[in-house]
């Protein structure tokens, strides 16, 4: 977790990045996923400059849309997320920021 928090968080990271957390119902890939979430968050507020400070981090629960609205659902909501006010950025990536 701390690993995978690391290498999302890292100003050395090249995008794109994915990571697939693959597992059966239960296995706790929400549990997981709100850890790492939490330390990308940590990583980012701290004081090191190898990690960005204006690290956004949007859930999305895919299971609210039907498969016909599944993209349409995603964009809007990551749009939705990303445009609301209250966060100042750090340290950033260029020219590419997360």
């Amino acid at each position: 977790m701390n690993t995978i928090a690391a290498v999302v968080a890292a100003l050395s990271t090249r995008p794109p990045l994915s990571v697939a957390l693959l597992g059966d119902w239960g296995m706790g890939k929400s549990t997981f996923m709100r850890q790492v979430q939490d330390r990308v968050e940590a990583l980012s507020r701290g004081a090191s400059t190898a990690f960005a400070g204006n690290v956004r981090q949007v859930r999305f629960n895919a299971w609210h849309y039907s498969d016909d609205h599944l993209w349409v659902g995603l964009v809007e909501h990551l749009f939705r997320e990303l445009a609301k006010p209250g966060w100042t950025s750090r340290r950033s990536r260029s020219p590419i920021s997360r």
